[in-house]
């Protein structure tokens, strides 16, 4: 998925989860910054966000929040998955950067998966 336009990804990303059901891949563009600024939901069981063909190295894109968390203001939940069939679902080979006022932290996931079994 490209991030351009950039005011419509949140909801062409979580349209894509919520009208593809189960299983559903979505596939994130190597070497590429994805800016959110709200939260990504997961839909159903064994969805998947993951960077095309599964990189392990710095070509993984980077999901990241578009501003800053200050005083209580600003996206606290960049991905959820709590939703009533969510299990199994995953976060692979993505970076994933956050900011809250002058510290920003970088994680980096090769598989992140929820399962309630």
């Amino acid at each position: 998925m490209s991030p351009e336009p950039q005011n419509t990804l949140v909801d062409r990303i979580n349209g894509a989860l919520n009208s593809s059901g189960p299983n559903f891949i979505l596939s994130l563009c190597p070497n590429t910054e994805y800016k959110i600024d709200n939260t990504l939901v997961f839909a159903a069981n064994g969805q998947e966000i993951s960077t095309q063909g599964y990189p392990t190295g710095d070509s993984r894109a980077m999901i990241s929040i578009l501003g800053d968390v200050v005083n209580g203001t600003g996206l606290a939940t960049l991905i959820q998955g709590n939703c009533a069939d969510c299990d199994n679902i995953k976060l692979r080979n993505v970076q994933v950067r956050a900011c809250c006022i002058n510290l920003c932290l970088e994680r980096n996931f090769l598989l992140l998966a929820s399962s309630t079994a």
